[in-house]
């Protein structure tokens, strides 16, 4: 049972708290790359001294973080509960660890060695047994007590009552006997700093649920929630978990406190005796209107009347009476009246929809889905989905014939097998009952049952089915990919309370469903992967056309060719600041809006750039282009993820990344040519370029498909509402609790923190960010290396970056190689009971073409002599051009496998620091060039390189080592 309180007094001994610390970091000179090189390393062993606080609380924060460094913080890949209609999952047990006289840690083994649980905080299994005289089977719920991303197992600490079944059936089990289990079941809807303060008042093994609440609380650095316990037991040895309760109230003692009370204490006890009662809490619990607090109770059915009174139903309190109404504590006042304004708020504005504007609004809809989505698609979509209403229709005439003739009928999703009226399985005295997760569904929750013939409230919260359902909830639970689930506090603020809170969240049709882009024909996956290789070309391309025709933009807006080379540069730093905000929109509306919206308004100012009468206006537009341009420099890899598997992604990436260099590559070519023309201006650079970008645009408003999982999905919920008239039916990106602006917030502000924790993508981001350099001081550098050493006209210098295309080709030739290693690398693995190629295996790129880089670069500087044919250092381009799209395409790679998860932010932070690098080379190109130059120019480029050849062999070899130190990556 949890009450909302107003208030928790400070604790006397709360520090003063402590600002935070700006660091500031200066490179010199020629000691950047080595100074960047030698940080990065130290930093993935140690932490930085800078980040250490310096409170007492702040320094054991970090103490303990230290301690739980070498736990991997994974994504769950493969989780054992999926909810839905999964059904039960038979689990053999591994371990049993006596933990006193009448408790045992229990645990099971999940079906693979890496998988993980799925479940969350707070969240609990059902467990299933059906003696051999039972009519019914016993269906108990427990929490868990490992870790939520523990791999391979899972733990429960359970106590043996004499009158509990399933518990009596526990303890007598021996591994391997195998048990059923079913879940998740959602409870609670935890999330970091929701309140100030929170108090545990627990019995026995209620003390399950809360450690589950600690554990997610205290191993979240960003969760800064005070916790009081409250723990009330028989004798010393009852107390489970101790060691645990007092390594946190060690670690973190001014937010972590534990009070003992036994029953039958031995000599010599030093806390509490007795019951749980009105004088210690209120000693203990804080002074009410002082701090946002929550109380959760959990325990025997007398714990929760002492303490809190009897509760009407799962979802329904009831008065708040006990000790706690006694303090002067109460429930969340005016929470129904927040809820009812809401809802006439809804209703005014329907109201406000029905005047003139509906007509504009429609008409912007309609335009929107014209123009964004494939109209196509979307009533394809509605095919397949009525197609599978009418086939799965009959399973709901099957199903209620089948409930009005046997009650223990599967359930799906959110349900469990009832266990009728078998007094074993609807004892509600059983105090196994204690042994639940926390609760969810009012302001007060229990695990306790409130009257003998009523039904146990575990089961209630298990959503069991009931025998006379609505058609529209069996329905429901037996279409297929719809998972049935109640609805959370935050979710239900949306709506009447009075109305039905399930919600059917729409999923895919099984893993072979037509409608997942993954199960699309290969030509349709690989148009819109070109299509998507075409933005990428295009962007890529306008970057660098402009740089080609320098002398004459900069004779006709009269500036120096330093002043008119900042439009090249500021169209890169444009890229690397867009590259942060793509992605959470694109999360938002979906990838197909992101690609036209963003090339729409990047065709603009191109257009504005053409058109500009001075070099400031120019240098604006060009920033504004390229920060609109960066779409797919975020979205491209995640629209490459919808459409293929990681296998198949050995293919399809290289696609990708060969248009993206190829694209500066071009730029040059048809700009030199312009730049020398008396036919034309210069400002047909920004014209070739608007006319080409049209083109592409065109293609993805009619052709390119929407491969957004969450955005299809979407579409599905929406037939099904309309094809039921059952508004329950959502897709997940319809009701989930977090908002555009927390999403963008962590955009933000993610990729700096990974860039400096992160070694990985620290050294990843120096080595690209070098060859971005390099690359795009060749844009002015050409100039100098061909034009003055050959006398090569402008048009036939641009003609010489070919030579690094042709370089670029010559690495695509490795993907048949690396693809047939990886197919015979997954075998082996998948023999050994593994089921993923480690992201080790990704830096075969880099390994075979990183010393490319400083030996095309020394080739070239010392070969670009008049007395030395043209030839040679063309060669060489051809080398740096297959060596530039090796590292590239391993380290992108790399760092999605790495970071799952957060590959998206990491990535932001690399193109980041890349672009707005390659920005600020362009301005010191020309100097560079012209004082030391050609021959010591790229000879210092070919250094600062060979420092980072070695990166990929040490990831290769220490990968491993470095990933399992961080609190990102996956091992």
């Amino acid at each position: 049972m949890l009450t909302g309180l107003q208030s928790f007094r400070h604790y006397a001994t709360d520090g003063a708290p402590s600002g935070g610390m700006n660091r500031w970091v200066k490179y010199g000179g020629g000691f950047f790359a080595v100074t960047l090189v030698a940080f990065g390393i130290a930093r993935a062993i140690v932490p930085e001294p800078e980040d250490m606080p310096k409170t007492k609380e702040g320094i054991d924060e970090v103490m303990s973080q230290i301690r739980r460094r070498g736990k991997a913080a994974t994504k769950p890949a493969n989780p054992t509960f999926k909810g839905g209609d999964q059904g039960w999952v038979d689990l053999k047990l591994e371990n049993v660890e006596e933990i006193n006289h009448n408790t045992k840690k229990f645990r099971f083994a999940l079906p693979d060695k890496d998988d993980v649980s799925g479940l969350q905080i707070a969240s609990a299994l059902l467990t299933k047994f059906k003696g051999p005289e039972m009519e019914k089977p016993v269906i108990r719920p427990y929490t868990p007590t490992s870790d939520e991303d523990a791999r391979g197992h899972i733990d429960f600490v359970i106590k043996r009552y004499p009158d509990g079944p399933m518990s009596e059936h526990l303890h007598n089990m021996e591994p391997p006997q195998r048990l059923d289990f079913k879940g998740p079941i959602p409870k609670y809807p935890w999330a970091p700093n929701k309140h100030d303060h929170i108090a545990l008042i627990a019995g026995g093994t209620g003390i399950t649920p809360m450690y589950q609440l600690c554990r997610a609380i205290f191993n979240n650095p960003d969760d800064k929630t005070k916790v009081t316990l409250v723990f009330g037991n028989v004798s010393e040895e009852d107390i489970l978990l101790k060691r645990e309760f007092e390594d946190l109230e060690n670690t973190y003692p001014q937010r972590f406190r534990a009070f003992y009370m036994l029953d039958k204490p031995a000599e010599g006890w030093m806390q509490g005796k007795g019951h749980i009662g009105k004088d210690l809490l209120k000693q203990v619990l804080p002074e009410p209107k002082t701090e946002n607090m929550k109380i959760f109770v959990c325990g025997p059915p007398g714990l929760y009347k002492a303490i809190s009174g009897t509760k009407k139903s799962p979802q329904d309190q009831g008065d708040l009476t006990g000790i706690l109404k006694e303090l002067g504590l109460r429930e969340n006042a005016g929470e129904s009246g927040v809820l009812l304004s809401l809802s006439a708020l809804q209703t005014k504005l329907a109201a406000a929809m029905a005047n003139t504007s509906t007509f504009w609004k429609a008409a912007r809809a309609y335009l929107v889905y014209e123009a964004m989505q494939s109209i196509r698609q979307y009533h394809r979509f509605g095919k397949h989905v009525r197609a599978q209403y009418k086939r799965d229709m009959d399973k709901v005439k099957a199903v209620e014939v089948d409930e009005h003739s046997d009650s223990s009928t599967p359930l799906s999703s959110s349900t469990s097998a009832t266990a009728g009226t078998s007094p074993t399985a609807n004892d509600v005295r059983d105090p196994e009952k204690a042994e639940g997760a926390i609760s969810q569904g009012s302001p007060l929750s229990t695990d306790r049952a409130s009257e003998p013939q009523a039904q146990s409230q575990e089961m209630q919260h298990a959503a069991i089915i009931p025998t006379h359902s609505s058609t529209g909830t069996t329905l429901g639970t037996i279409l297929t990919g719809i998972h049935v689930r109640d609805r959370t506090t935050k979710e239900r603020s949306l709506g009447d309370f009075a109305k039905d809170q399930k919600v059917f969240v729409v999923g895919y049709d099984g893993e072979h469903d037509v409608l997942d882009p993954h199960n699309w024909s290969y030509g349709t996956r690989i148009w819109a992967t070109v299509n998507i290789a075409f933005i990428g070309w295009i962007v890529g391309f306008a970057s660098s056309v402009d740089s080609a025709a320098l002398i004459q933009a900069a004779e006709d807006l009269g500036v120096s060719e330093v002043t008119e080379s900042l439009a090249t540069g500021m169209f890169l730093v444009g890229f690397g600041v867009g590259a942060l905000f793509a992605g959470p929109v694109s999360e938002t509306v979906g990838r197909n809006p992101v690609y036209i919206a963003t090339l729409s308004l990047y065709m603009v100012f191109v257009m504005a750039s053409a058109l500009a009468p001075n070099i400031g206006s120019q240098v604006v537009f060009r920033f504004f282009a390229g920060f609109f341009g960066s779409t797919p420099l975020t979205c491209a890899g995640g629209s490459i993820s919808d459409l293929w598997s990681p296998m198949e992604r050995v293919y399809a990436f290289p696609v990708f990344a060969n248009a993206a260099f190829m694209g500066p590559i071009f730029g040059p070519v048809v700009g030199g040519f312009i730049g020398e023309s008396s036919l034309v201006s210069w400002r047909w650079t920004e014209w070739v370029t608007l006319i080409i970008s049209g083109l592409v645009l065109v293609s993805i408003v009619v052709l390119q498909p929407e491969t957004y999982a969450p955005i299809l999905l979407k579409w599905k919920a929406a037939h099904l509402r309309t094809l039921t008239g059952d508004e329950r039916y959502k897709a997940g990106i319809e009701i989930r609790e977090e908002t555009f602006r927390l999403r963008l917030k962590r955009a933000l502000y993610r990729p700096f923190v990974l860039t400096f924790r992160e070694p990985v993508i620290m050294l990843l981001a120096l080595y690209l960010t070098v060859i971005y350099i390099i690359l795009f001081t060749f844009l002015n550098g050409y100039a100098f290396i061909f034009t003055e050493t050959y006398g090569f006209s402008e048009g036939i210098t641009g003609l010489s970056f070919l030579g690094i295309g042709i370089g670029l080709c010559l690495a695509s030739c490795l993907v048949p190689f690396i693809y047939m290693f990886a197919n015979r690398d997954l075998a082996k693995i998948k023999a050994e009971g593994g089921t993923r190629l480690p992201p080790q295996f990704r830096l075969w790129f880099a390994m075979l073409g990183a010393p490319a880089i400083p030996v095309s670069l020394f080739w070239m500087g010392w070969t670009a002599y008049p007395s030395i044919s043209y030839w040679s250092p063309l060669l060489a381009s051809v080398i740096f051009g297959y060596g530039i799209l090796c590292v590239f395409i391993s380290s992108y790679q790399y760092i999605i496998d790495s970071y799952e998860q957060y590959s998206a932010s990491a990535l932001a932070s690399v193109t980041l620091i890349r672009y707005v690098a390659a920005g600020g080379s362009i301005e010191y190109a020309i100097p560079f060039y012209k004082n030391l130059g050609t021959h010591w120019t790229l000879t210092i480029l070919g250094a600062i390189s060979a420092l980072c050849v070695p990166l990929p062999y040490l990831f290769f070899v220490f990968g491993p080592r470095i990933r399992r130190r961080s609190k990102y990556a996956v091992v």
